[in-house]
């Protein structure tokens, strides 16, 4: 029978099955769409000045803290490194928004009316104390040094000028309270006249004050005039000041005159505690020595509650500690020591009095960020603050500060860093690429630029180097020229990189679709110098586009419909930026690419605005007009022509820029589309009727769905929806909207310990406006924050729109009605000035459903039915499971849907109405992605209508279940005591995220609770239940649980690929090139190197950047270390030697019991001559969060301005050695969860015979990765009955709810991992290089194939069989069951994939009984849907070769085992073992070995030349060459969904693509013998070539579904409805499917 068009509807379960991932979770266009398949050319060029190391701004954290002090009231005041003060409100750890008239950092003024006009400015400040009122003294480096007062609302109260101090430079401060007198110390030296030392005194209390007289002959003048000292404190009676220098503590006698001013006696120390030989010395007596362990001194404070005590801090060290002194006897002694060297991860949600001494994490405690003095440590009655180099302050109690109490002394953290400009810039480029919605609609290309055009950073002229100059030359003069070396192809583009490829530009990565992949790799080795050359990123991209020597051909003629951009990211004033207008605006004219410019770190708020908004000008406008043109930059008014304009784009964080540069791509690729077909799904009513979920793709908002009941009446659909049909049919949207927003009940998971009012119990609507606090911190959950796209300069704002406000909380509570189906963004606009209406409902409420497949849930209704103990149906019978489908006969039947407006919805199928939505918690972590403020105003021309982002909200496909467990209480606030029949709903996020939601969904319908007005006694009502949810939050590195009380768990890990760059040397030199450069800047400009008059461009001056330039090493400054030398020591820019350090955190199991790294955990490489190479004799040894390594050689690092190269070393963590320390939750490895998972009963442990010990879990593949090893390439097994067990090993775990089953050491190890291989073993943490290894980095989207007893013949098991079929062509057969050992694993065949012949294996297997062989076959296909209409390789050649292919597992029922010892993912060895496995052809056959593999390619039915001793068929969809597309006759065929298997035949849908890639190629059906590998089409269509497939016609075919004999499918691409479903006949042929046990129960 012929395939037709289908107007008959029956049966459908049909997916469009996209191969994507997403960081960000926002969906590109449908597939099928002709233009909408070409990918976008994109390539992003990165700014890697040297101002790029500055720190930026992205949430609660601070630049670096100088110093910080406790106010009355318990908040923090503090000195943030270069921007003055700020404050910490310490209930929340937040920072003071209001303080300093709302700047949050007080920063002063040239005139301050609160302090009688006075200079009050304030950038870097060493020094500050506070009064018992509140009023907070800090130094000032400003106005010729003084000191600043403010009180705690960050308002100024006094200044003291240079004029009353004498001191230039104030480097010190205290206030001591001596004789009830609050007295003010201040101490520094003069700038002129060869450095003097100075000291100051003010009683605060009588206002008295006076300069002391300092010898700077004597050793405090000494001190003080060389800045040398590095703290000072004074003693509580007044007789003592106390200096800190060279890791020492000084006492100098004070005298006290008349005006209870105290000023040093003579400068001569009286009390020495030397801890470099461990004495106490008396100036010219005693010298006793002491034994306790008093480490080195640095920061120092006098108790204000203890005479004698002195609190002080190390930096080598890393410790607090207190020291009691002794002037009469000349001794010391230790009280108390605190603290370790760490990255401060053990105080994560710790509470009070929870962390030991011991455990506490410093990191140079005490020390100023923004330079070597060490005044950061406070010392109340009550309390001490501690700052160190992480920018944290840590809070002591004093009282806890004895040896007795010191393990609960820690009170809390704040603050913490901020990382630079540059690292936030590439982790925003690292989420970028790997967000597959990104990556699925373009092409990615990176370079990186700034000034210079040889390796040499000297000032030489671009004549005497040809055509260019140094570095420091081009940082200055507009002489130099960029990129016209051409590529250094390796052999040919988009391999290789630029040449030349400099440490200050290099196109590292050409555009390609392996672009994203490979700038992951590029990223972490980039480095940074000196300054922005407009030239330089303009030059780069027009000679790349260009072509300019004809070696990188990125436009293709051939396709007009592919769009091409630069993407421009910058920090700062971007010099020569005229020759770069002319240079972009050349470039889009000529070569039609445009250019966007970001503004990142604030740069777009500052004077750099005009040259970024009119450098967009020129690289988006069709007619930009001349630079000196003076436009508006949002309008671009008033150039005549604004075809193409594109407005710069401003991004202050990294967080910013992910976000903008997301949705402005997610722009670029939604212009591509031309049309698309709705994607359909549907499933089956016992009753005979359909539902079917349609969408309609919106362009600027979210896209429109549907969920359609048709009933089948006489065999015939009826179609008619209206709501006046007779056939009971009904359409949810329209249901959905007769029930308007306010009308819903829309819930989810909320703490509610701490929000009791807004459990979801009662009401099951607890997402409102009401709970827009818990909600919002649901939205900010995984660090996505809510825009503020209403305001009063909003389109809605200058509209007078009630509600609209400057801030977020409208904007909160907005995108809470959205969700709820309230048009908050606008989609319809409104006429002239009329106010925006954005609380009416949308003409829409029902988001798409895309991926989701639907399920219906009724009475219970699984069988009873047994043939032996081994089958669950046993389980259910002996466990009184009929009482429980008695008990719920008559429960209403539910459509369970995932949509991508961010639900999961239940819709009663007798009416289509919406009983509930659940907002799966973590789902609300991506809401905010929703928020395109770039949208506001711009659509509907007049009406200026807003829009929104779409993204994937809940895209997974729900599964249910009936389980026999520990289930909640009615109340859903603890576990019942005894077990239960429960109705389980598993819902995977899909491509919405990499997490899931598991329900009980045994009350499917609402009853609202009650009260007894007699009794007083309460009901929460009946409904779902939140069971637990599940999240893997790659991008910050933590596993998020939520319980069913909604509290929220953080599980962090480490995935780590670090530099050399990255090291705490190479951390170190860049500090001492930022102080250099500082000091030099400190001199003022030199003379113009510029545009006359344009302070913009001034040179500086270079001198200590120059003096600082030596490479040193440890050798150097011993006994003392690199890392540990200040400026003023000696430290310099460069270093140089065989051990580096680094932060990084390792779980304790890679580190053996001398604390040296095991084998396997880290990778090592070096990049030698373009290519990494693994470096030997490397040694490693771990310590608290230190990674020590010993390179076995000597290596440098260069941050400064000398021409020695840096080496360039990349070491990353293996899978081995990502720290997750709870494995019982390592979800580290989980991907986007495309998977659909199957629940089944396992067995409890290896050759386990008690069926009362088995479990409920729930299996499914690993997800889609994002690029990233490790993440995806595994199977997952959830415990579905842990929320009734205690964690003893976890306090706030609680209970093991949504813990992993098989996670101990002795098993899996956390997941169950599958090998992501690799040629080279270096790559996988062994020694060696390995066969059959794939370069593709491994996942596993698929849905496995799960085995039953109940579908196994002769089984004589318990449990399943699990086959999957993972991305790299691995098909790996699992043993969860009670024979032999449960877990191992065997890959039972490689399909050889690689980047060449693109055999991807993205959709899963199908299987069954051969009718003839009676043996267990899998089939499967190849092709990269990511890619669906790709042709020819990267190189030009046509070596695509997918395949299609049946395998025969000969062990079937049984698991038998090939390895030994079993090959278990937890074993040491595994890594090496599975390599080897898979590496050996005798173990491991490959699809292409012909003698157990036959090659079927031409074969037509009933041609058979499979034998008994063949282990597959394959068929080869192509024929590969290394011709152009011009003269290849590959057809590059792929398949484009799954296979269906059916009465002995087994049915691909495959995608031929149209060689004009703008246009839409072809489906088809190939339909080939299951156990012969024959081509058999004719059996569909008579009249079909022999030979050839069947054409359905032009589109993209899903999956082929079965009912009643037919096969039915969803084309994608026709515009016209009818046309994309289609139906074909099925043979007769008797094979037996397992379908039916993959299936649930419903």
């Amino acid at each position: 029978m012929k395939i037709k068009t289908l107007i008959n509807i029956l049966v459908i379960n049909l997916i469009l099955f996209l191969t994507i991932i997403s960081k960000s979770y926002t969906k590109p266009i449908p597939p099928g769409s002709g233009e909408g398949d070409v990918p976008a050319n994109i390539l992003i060029l990165l700014d890697s000045s040297v101002s790029m190391r500055n720190l930026v701004s992205g949430g609660m954290g601070t630049y670096g803290i100088d110093w910080a002090v406790e106010l009355s009231d318990g908040n923090i005041i503090f000195s943030e490194n270069g921007r003055g003060f700020s404050k910490i409100l310490t209930a929340d750890g937040q920072r003071d928004t209001s303080f300093a008239k709302n700047a949050i950092n007080f920063r002063g003024s040239n005139s301050d009316s609160d302090c009688s006009n006075k200079n009050s400015k304030v950038n870097k400040s060493w020094a500050g104390d506070v009064t018992s009122s509140d009023v907070v003294y800090g130094l000032s480096t400003q106005n010729s040094g003084q000191i600043v007062a403010i009180d705690s609302t960050g308002k100024c109260v006094d200044v003291i000028g240079f004029n009353q101090t004498g001191i230039a430079l104030p480097r010190l401060l205290e206030i001591r309270t001596i004789g009830g007198q609050e007295i003010l110390f201040v101490a520094g030296r003069t700038h002129s006249g060869g450095h003097k030392g100075r000291m100051f005194v003010k009683n605060l209390t009588t206002g008295a004050k006076k300069k002391c007289s300092i010898n700077n002959n004597s050793h405090f003048g000494k001190h003080l005039k060389n800045n040398s000292a590095w703290s000072m404190t004074v003693s509580n009676d007044g007789k003592y000041i106390y200096l800190s220098a060279s890791k020492a503590l000084l006492g100098y006698d004070l005298t006290k005159d008349s005006n209870n001013l105290y000023c040093p006696s003579n400068g001569n120390w009286e009390y020495f505690i030397n801890t470099n030989n461990k004495r106490v010395e008396q100036r010219g007596g005693v010298k006793n020595t002491y034994t306790d362990n008093i480490k080195d001194i640095y920061a120092i404070k006098y108790s204000r509650s203890e005479d004698n005590k002195i609190y002080t801090t190390s930096f080598n060290s890393h410790v607090l500690q207190k020291i009691e002194v002794n002037h009469t006897n000349f001794t010391a002694s230790l009280d108390l020591s605190i603290g370790k060297n760490g990255t401060g991860s053990v105080f994560d949600n710790q509470d009070p009095g929870t962390v030991s001494a011991a455990n506490v994490e410093f990191n140079s405690p005490g020390r100023a960020a923004s330079t070597s003095v060490s005044n950061n440590l406070f010392v109340s009655s009550s309390r001490v603050l501690v700052g160190d180099r992480n920018s944290f302050i840590h809070k002591f109690d004093v009282d806890k500060l004895t040896d007795a109490d010191k393990d609960t002394a820690w009170r809390a953290r704040y603050g913490g860093a901020k990382v630079s400009k540059f690292e936030g810039a590439k982790d925003a480029i690292e989420a970028i690429v790997t967000d597959s919605a990104l990556t699925a609609g373009a092409n990615f290309g990176f370079g990186h630029w700034n000034s210079g055009t040889t390796d040499w950073r000297g000032g030489a002229a671009w004549w005497s180097t040809a055509r260019g100059g140094g570095e420091k030359y081009c940082h200055f003069n507009n002489a130099c020229w960029y990129n016209e070396g051409g590529w250094d192809g390796d052999p040919v583009h988009p391999d290789g990189k630029s040449n030349p490829c400099l440490n200050d530009w290099c196109l590292n990565v050409g555009v390609s679709p392996k672009g994203a992949d490979k700038i992951l790799e590029v990223l972490p080795n980039i480095g940074m110098a000196w300054g922005t050359d407009g030239n330089s990123f303009a030059e780069i991209a027009y000679n790349y586009f260009g072509n300019l020597r004809g070696d990188t051909p990125i436009i293709d003629p051939n396709l007009p419909c592919q769009l091409n951009y630069v993407i421009v990211i910058s920090d700062g004033y971007i010099r020569n930026w005229w020759e770069a207008y002319r240079t972009l605006a050349k470039l889009r004219d000529e070569h039609e690419v445009t250019t966007l410019m970001v503004g990142y770190g604030g740069s777009y708020n500052t004077s750099a605005k005009p040259v970024f908004d009119r450098l967009a000008r020129a690289g988006s406008c069709k007619s930009p007009g001349n630079w000196w043109d003076v436009t508006d930059p949002y309008t671009f008014e008033p150039l005549t022509d604004k075809t193409g304009c594109e407005r710069a784009i401003g991004a202050d964080t990294p967080e910013d820029l992910k976000t903008e540069i997301g949705s402005k791509i997610r722009q670029i690729i939604a212009e591509r589309l031309s049309f698309s077909a709705p994607s359909i799904t549907a499933t089956l009513e016992e009753g005979g009727s359909i539902y079917q979920a349609q969408f309609t793709y919106e362009a600027n908002g979210e896209w429109t769905g549907h969920l359609l009941r048709k009933s089948i009446v006489d065999g015939e659909v009826k179609h008619d929806t209206s709501p006046s049909n007779t056939f009971g049919n009904w359409d949810a949207a329209r249901s959905i909207k007769a029930q308007k927003s306010t009308g819903r009940n829309i819930w989810t998971a909320i703490d509610t310990d701490t929000y009791p009012d807004a459990n979801y119990l009662g009401n099951w609507n607890n997402w409102n406006e009401n709970n827009a606090v818990p909600i919002q911190e649901l939205f900010e959950a995984t660090g996505n924050i809510v825009r503020d796209y209403h305001n009063t300069g909003s389109t809605c704002g200058i509209k007078n729109t009630p509600g609209v406000e400057d801030g977020i909380d409208d904007d909160v509570k907005g995108l809470i009605n959205f969700v709820r189906g309230v048009d908050y963004f606008d989609y319809n606009g409104s006429d002239g000035s009329g106010e925006c209406n954005i609380t009416e409902d949308r003409e829409s409420i029902l988001a798409d459903i895309y991926h989701s497949q639907l399920i219906e849930v009724g009475p219970p209704n699984a069988s009873t039915n047994f043939k032996g103990n081994n089958e669950e149906a046993y389980w259910r019978a002996s466990k009184g499971y009929q009482n429980f489908k008695l008990n719920n006969k008559n429960r209403a039947q539910i459509i369970y849907a995932g949509s991508n407006g961010g639900m999961l919805h239940a819709i009663n199928a007798s009416d289509g109405t919406e009983e509930w939505a659940f907002v799966p918690p973590m789902i609300a972590a991506q809401l905010p992605l929703l928020i395109n403020t770039n949208y506001d105003g711009q659509f509907l021309l007049s009406k200026k209508a807003g829009g929104s982002n779409a993204i994937f909200g809940v895209d997974g496909s729900p599964v249910a279940h009936d389980a026999f467990i520990f289930g909640l209480e009615a109340d859903g606030k603890t576990y019942q005591t005894q077990k239960s029949w429960r109705t389980l709903l598993f819902v995977p996020y899909g491509r919405g995220g990499a997490g899931f939601s598991v329900l009980d969904v045994t009350n499917p319908t609402l009853t609202a609770g009650t009260t007894d007005s007699a009794t007083g006694t309460t009901s929460t009502g009946t409904g779902p239940l939140h069971m637990f949810s599940i999240f893997n939050d790659s991008y910050n590195k933590e596993v998020i649980r939520i319980d069913h009380k909604g509290k929220i768990v953080r599980l962090p890990y480490e995935r780590a690929t670090t530099t050399l760059i990255e090291s705490k040397e190479a951390k170190h030199a860049a500090d001492i090139y930022s102080l250099a450069e500082t000091v030099d800047k400190a001199l003022g400009p030199a003379d113009d190197g510029g545009t006359p008059d344009d302070p913009n461009d001034d040179v500086d001056y270079f001198t200590n950047r120059d003096a600082k330039a030596e490479c040193k090493s440890n050798s150097d400054f011993t006994p003392n270390k690199f890392i540990n030398v200040a400026y003023d020591d000696g430290a310099t820019t460069c270093f140089t030697g065989e051990e580096f350090t680094f932060d990084i955190n390792l779980p304790a199991s890679a580190v053996d019991g001398s604390g040296n790294l095991k084998d396997g955990v880290l990778s090592i490489s070096e990049l030698i001559s373009d290519d990494w190479t693994p470096m030997t004799g490397v040694t490693a040894t771990y310590s608290g969060s230190t990674l020590t390594v010993d390179f076995g050689k000597t290596v440098t690092i260069n941050q400064g301005l000398t021409d020695t190269a840096s080496n360039k070393i990349k070491i990353e963590t293996t899978c081995e050695g990502q720290a997750m320390a709870t494995k019982a939750y390592d979800y580290s490895g989980l991907g986007e969860t495309w998977s659909t998972p199957r629940i089944f009963r396992i067995p409890n442990k290896t050759g386990d015979s008690n069926i009362l010990t088995d479990r409920y879990v729930a299996v499914m593949g690993g997800g889609m990765g994002s690029g990233t090893k490790c993440v995806g390439s595994g199977v997952f097994i959830v415990d579905l009955e842990g929320g009734a067990e205690v964690d003893p090993d976890n306090v706030e775990l609680s209970h093991r709810a949504g813990s992993l089953y098989g996670y101990s050491e002795t098993e899996n190890n956390g997941f169950l991992r599958i090998l992501d291989t690799d040629e080279n073993g270096y790559k996988m943490g062994i020694s060696g290089t390995f066969a059959n290894a794939s370069p593709i980095t491994n996942s596993v989207p698929s849905t496995p194939v799960v085995i039953t007893a109940k579908n196994a013949a002769n089984a004589n098991w318990r449990g399943a069989l699990v086959y999957v079929n993972d991305l790299e062509g691995k098909i790996t057969k699992i043993n969860l069951t009670s024979e032999g050992t449960l877990y191992e694993q065997q890959t039972i065949m490689t399909l050889g994939a690689n980047f060449k012949n693109k055999r991807y294996s993205f959709f899963e297997l199908d299987a069954g009984i051969g009718g003839d062989s009676g043996n267990l076959w899998l089939f499967g296909g190849t092709g990269n849907f990511n890619r669906i209409s790709e042709t020819v390789g990267e190189d030009g050649k046509s070596e695509m070769d997918n395949i299609v292919y049946g395998i025969r597992d000969r062990d079937f029922p049984n698991f038998v085992s090939k390895s030994s010892p079993p090959l278990l993912s937890g074993n040491a060895n595994f890594v090496f073992d599975a390599a080897t496995i898979i590496g050996t052809n005798t173990i491991t056959p490959t699809i292409d070995q012909s003698t157990l593999c036959k090659d079927t390619t031409g074969d037509n039915y009933p041609i058979c030349e499979i034998t008994n001793n063949t282990n597959s068929w394959r068929v080869h969809l192509g024929t590969p060459d290394t011709n152009p597309l011009s003269t290849t006759v590959n057809k590059f065929r792929k398949t484009s969904a799954a296979p269906t298997v059916y009465r002995g035949k087994v049915y691909f849908p495959i995608y031929e693509p149209n060689r004009n890639a703008c246009k839409l190629g072809t489906a088809y059906v190939c339909a080939y013998d299951d156990e012969c590998g024959s081509l058999d089409t004719l059996h569909i269509d008579s009249s079909v070539t022999e030979g050839t497939c069947y054409e359905v016609g032009a589109g993209i075919l899903s999956k082929l579904v079965v009912f009643g004999g037919r096969m039915f499918a969803n084309l994608a691409g026709p515009d016209e409805t009818e046309k994309t479903l289609v139906q074909i006949l099925a043979s007769d042929k008797q094979f037996r499917s397992f379908r039916d046990s993959w299936r649930e129960n419903y």
